[in-house]
């Protein structure tokens, strides 16, 4: 069996991915302790659970328009990105409010992931049983990741790293599948029909074609009966 770069890209994407959504609240406990940090946190994170709840909402939501708008593997690319950001921001500010900002965009990066993975896989493989059997590695590489994601954050916060240094070794992962996924997207990479690329050279290609002028033997509707003149070579 041939090695499918697309599969396994999308499996490694979400399990990452998902392993990232639990990266915040796996390090609440250690930012609640935090005396620079924990007063006004603590006074903040109702706010923050209950942003976040109605962000994952409206992410089901519009994210759904933005995959069927954009494509999957845009809105991969993008989540990514807002990952990049979300992560930076959460170990590098001192703001509360940023760091709720960065929670939020985080929630709203992993809710929209599961479309876009669902539309690639839609769009790339058409036999029942192969988009069957992507479904089930990518709900698997949902599940498995959170539970990485818990694994690894509390055994760096247990190896006694600050919570600030126990983010920092996610973002070189994070722009590492970015850039896969930048280069698989826009087509660069093995596999027909993936990239953004040759969707938008389709396209171009289509608004560009003018359709040719009719012969002048061409058949052409009879003022008399509106059935139609045969060609004179027919």
């Amino acid at each position: 069996m041939a090695f499918d770069a697309c599969s396994w890209l999308l499996f490694a994407a979400v399990l990452v991915n998902q392993a990232g959504r639990v990266m915040i609240p796996a390090i609440k406990t250690s930012v609640l302790v935090d005396k620079d940090f924990a007063p006004a946190f603590e006074q903040n994170v109702g706010a923050m659970l209950s942003g976040v709840s109605l962000v994952c909402l409206g992410g089901k939501l519009l994210g759904a328009a933005l995959t069927d708008k954009l494509g999957g593997w845009l809105v991969l690319i993008a989540v990514f990105v807002m990952w990049i950001v979300a992560t930076v921001a959460s170990f590098s500010t001192y703001d509360v409010q940023v760091f709720g900002g960065a929670w939020l965009l985080n929630s709203f990066a992993y809710t929209v992931t599961w479309g876009a993975a669902v539309q690639v896989i839609g769009s790339k493989y058409s036999e029942a049983k192969e988009r069957d059997a992507q479904l089930v590695k990518v709900a698997s590489a949902s599940r498995f990741g959170a539970t990485f994601g818990n694994i690894i954050f509390g055994q760096l916060l247990t190896a006694g790293l600050h919570w600030r240094q126990a983010l920092m070794p996610v973002v070189p992962l994070q722009v590492t599948w970015l850039g896969l996924g930048f280069g698989l997207g826009l087509g660069l990479g093995p596999g027909p029909g993936l990239g953004l690329a040759g969707r938008v050279a389709a396209s171009d290609h289509a608004a560009r074609r003018v359709a040719a002028p009719a012969p002048p033997w061409a058949c052409r509707p009879c003022r008399r009966c509106q059935i139609g003149v045969q060609p004179p070579f027919a």
